[in-house]
């Protein structure tokens, strides 16, 4: 019979690196899902301005670009949480390495 037995305990700033890292990644999916579904909603024949249109983007059309800035700009934050936490990650696993 083999046992693996340890004493040590974990190191705290792993637990909080694998943590964030899964928390980032989890984040990048979400707004990956929110980009695709805002690229894939409307019909590339220019009818509807609610999902990407090439058509529309290639006319240089003023309030679809407007539009689509808008979609950007509400989806920024769990952008910007996905990278913090992505930081974090790094940052705090950094000590465990460097030891």
């Amino acid at each position: 019979k083999f046992y693996f037995k340890t004493n040590k305990m974990w190191d705290l700033k792993c637990i909080v690196a694998a943590i964030c890292f899964t928390t980032s990644n989890i984040l990048f999916i979400v707004h990956g899902a929110f980009l695709y579904k805002s690229h894939h909603t409307g019909q590339d024949d220019g009818s509807s301005n609610s999902g990407f249109s090439f058509n529309t983007w290639k006319q240089l059309d003023p309030t679809y670009i407007e539009e689509r800035w808008e979609v950007q700009r509400n989806e920024r934050p769990i952008l910007m949480c996905a990278v913090l936490f992505g930081i974090l990650a790094w940052f705090s696993m950094m000590g465990p390495l460097v030891q």
